[in-house]
């Protein structure tokens, strides 16, 4: 309150654009702005993106303030958070109109106006009571109307985003007691209402395909559940909330054996389950078996107003995890007996909003430790993003003419047998040229993987096959190849990021030892004709890590690569 001032001259952009040259997250700092002296197009998104971080920081100590004060009755903190309410109120119109996504001024994109507006109404409602009439009619004119207006004409269809800009028009609604605003917010084939029932699957998941993006959906309701339950209202939105609370709860049993989840779609961090912070965010509208040990862990706002029942902060067990298929979403989890095997299969999206070109994409753990996970993205402004985390190449996916995925497709589901861990699915059009099947089975010790082709109709046969290995375990080839003198990897599908490139050509077969934490693991890839192989370090997370990486390429074939993991028993002594 006393040594951070917002500024009517600092214009937000977007935080992804606040990274370091290799695409890192720069450190950020209230005191270490970017200088305004910088002018260049790289200063400015730099800058701006500082302005972000500092905006969205300030905003929430906004509404903390005033919740001190609903809490406490100390009227300073209310009195600071009225100040910085009309500061908003003053300079809105100020600031210049963006159009990088929706329309936005406080901020640099319409789904971050929505997010802290959020917290401006929660403020607003907390200090109501010392608002003098003339105050208030400035903070609904000239802030929370002009912001609900563009809250509107920004929502653009089905997307996490869409929700965020209903769900704080339905705080804002409710905080200026306007019926009409609120019918617009949570009804009609655009409302709150209609995007968390075509949003959310039969599975439990929201449609977009990426776990960070699930639970940034069960965030983006929170606000308008909770609003509306203080007024008396939550019963209207009962039917959402009970969707909700499976996308809350589903991904607990899709874990791996060291919490975390599997990594779809384009989030920039793994996440991990119990996530303690959103259950107990969410018990007092989406409540779970987890939700009162979870607020006596991570302790918040809403234990001010609901204090959680007695508890010894001891979290109930979680679902098992075991073989299942989500078909919605084109996921399934093969789960062998314990220590074994586990694999998570993702072979297909059913949008393009946050995909990447990653269909029939494995990851895998073996003794609860990874083999090769999936690590998500960097910042969007990263050049990495575009041109090596959503790439084909950052994936353990096939290739047709050193081609992976083009474009997005749901693909097929063809058979699933949770009793024998078995898994066969099909992208018809992978790319232009082929579509690819692909069998995947647990037993015996060992992990099966089979990938075969078909040409598509009216296109002339492939000339190459290929399939990709990322390994999260150090990785030796042990058939003793000679090094090849030419040879290249593909250009582009993200392989210009591979470093330390070794080519080597084998015949039809070639094993690898895998040294993993849970145990070395035999790995023999099989194909029809002999094999280029490429062997190189691959850029992992979090930046400036490399993990080892193969490429397999042969000439096209419809049977295809066949690929088994087997534990490495060593002989005895």
């Amino acid at each position: 309150m006393a040594r951070q001032v917002d500024r009517p001259s600092w214009v937000v952009g977007w935080l992804h654009d606040y990274v370091n040259a290799d695409g890192s997250p720069r450190v950020w700092r209230p005191d270490n702005r970017p200088s305004d002296a910088d002018t260049s197009e790289a200063g400015r998104k730099v800058r701006e993106g500082w302005t972000f971080a500092f905006r969205s920081r300030h905003i929430e100590a906004v509404r903390d303030a005033a919740w001190l004060y609903r809490a406490m009755g100390e009227e300073h903190y209310a009195r600071w958070a009225i100040s910085q309410l009309t500061f908003y109120a003053t300079h809105y119109a100020q600031w210049p109109l963006q159009r990088r996504l929706g329309l936005s001024r406080l901020m640099g994109q319409n789904l971050d106006e929505a997010t802290v507006i959020i917290q401006l109404a929660q403020a607003a409602r907390a200090v109501r009571p010392l608002v003098s009439a003339q105050e208030w009619a400035l903070w609904r004119d000239s802030l929370f109307v002009p912001v609900a207006d563009t809250l509107r004409s920004s929502v653009t269809g089905l997307s996490n985003i869409s929700v965020w800009q209903r769900s704080a028009l339905g705080v804002v609604a409710l905080l200026l007691d306007d019926t009409g605003m609120w019918r617009d917010a949570v009804d009609g084939p655009t409302g709150f209402k209609a995007l968390i029932e075509q949003g959310l699957t039969r599975d439990g998941i929201w449609y977009e395909g990426s776990f960070g993006y699930n639970a940034y959906l069960v965030r983006a309701a929170l606000p308008v559940l909770q609003a509306a339950a203080e007024a008396g209202r939550g019963a209207e939105l009962a039917a959402a909330a009970q969707r909700l609370r499976l996308a809350l709860t589903v991904p607990l049993a899709l874990r791996f054996d060291d919490n975390s989840l599997p990594n779809p779609g384009d989030s920039t961090s793994r996440i991990r389950v119990p996530d303690l912070p959103l259950l107990a965010e969410a018990r007092t509208v989406l409540p779970t078996p987890w939700s009162e040990a979870a607020a006596l862990r991570h302790p918040g706002w809403a234990d001010v107003w609901s204090p959680p029942s007695a508890n010894d902060g001891t979290l109930p067990p979680l679902p098992a995890v075991q073989s299942m298929a989500l078909p919605d979403m084109s996921m399934a989890v093969l789960k062998g007996s314990p220590p074994g095997w586990q694999v998570f299969a993702h072979w297909g999206q059913r949008t393009q909003h946050h995909a990447q070109r990653e269909a029939l994409n494995l990851e895998m753990y073996w003794r609860g430790q990874p083999v090769s996970r999936d690590p998500g993205t960097v910042y969007y402004g990263s050049p990495l993003h575009n041109g090596y985390f959503t790439q084909p190449a950052a994936h353990n996916v096939p290739f047709v003419n050193d081609k992976g995925q083009q474009g997005w497709a749901p693909g097929e589901l063809l058979d699933f047998d949770a009793a024998t861990s078995s898994l066969s699915v099909l992208q018809p059009r992978y790319n232009a040229d082929a579509g690819v099947d692909r069998v995947t089975s647990l037993s015996d010790g060992r992990l099966r993987d089979s990938v075969k082709f078909r040409v598509r109709t009216g296109v002339r046969p492939p000339s190459s096959m290929g399939l990709a290995w990322h390994f999260d375990c150090r990785m030796t080839i042990d058939d003793g190849l000679a090094p090849r003198p030419t040879g290249t990897l593909p250009p582009g599908e993200g392989f210009q990021h591979w470093t330390d490139v070794r080519a080597f050509a084998a015949n039809a077969s070639l094993t690898m030892t895998l040294h993993c934490p849970g145990g070395a693991l035999r790995l023999r890839v099989a194909a029809p004709g002999p094999l280029e192989v490429f062997k190189a370090r691959a850029p992992s997370l979090p930046a400036g890590t490399f993990r080892d990486a193969v490429y397999l390429r042969a000439p096209f074939a419809t049977s295809g690569f066949e690929s088994v993991f087997a534990p490495l028993v060593e002989a005895a002594p």
